[in-house]
């Protein structure tokens, strides 16, 4: 967290601006939380005993473009840091165009997770029956 203090406060200018991202990523809680969430998504990915781990995967498909946080093996992980419920149509719908744009560029998704790191909820969904095409069809027609 000291780097990302460094980056975002480098060249500003404004002592205010500075001094709030020094208290909000140095803090003492902030640190905790960060840990916390390592712990557990490294928990987590072990259970998983994935063979095969991607991060940030950048994709496309003709003009649909997306940036997936993490690939483990055929399940897309993504995570979401809100005090609300993250089981949204949004959420769901991002993750399953994602699993199309995987499918156009010959990646085969079986699972979506999504983790909220404030509430600690991760909801899987089980894609192997899913046709993303005629799904990303519906989305992109209405």
């Amino acid at each position: 967290l000291k780097n990302i203090f460094y980056i975002a406060s480098y060249g500003n200018n404004n002592k205010e601006m500075v001094e709030i991202y020094k208290k909000y990523l140095l803090d003492i809680d902030t640190i905790k939380f960060y840990n916390n969430l390592q712990e557990k998504l490294f928990s987590h990915i072990k259970s998983l005993k994935p063979k095969k781990i991607l991060l940030n995967k950048s994709i496309k498909y003709k003009s649909i473009k997306s940036n997936i946080k993490f690939i483990i093996d055929d399940t897309i992980l993504d995570i979401k840091v809100s005090e609300n419920e993250i089981n949204t149509i949004s959420n769901i719908c991002q993750c399953m165009i994602q699993g199309f744009l995987l499918k156009k560029n010959n990646i085969k998704i079986n699972k979506i997770c999504i983790y909220n790191a404030i509430l600690g909820d991760l909801v899987t969904y089980d894609t192997s029956d899913i046709n993303f095409s005629k799904l990303q069809k519906i989305i992109y027609t209405n």
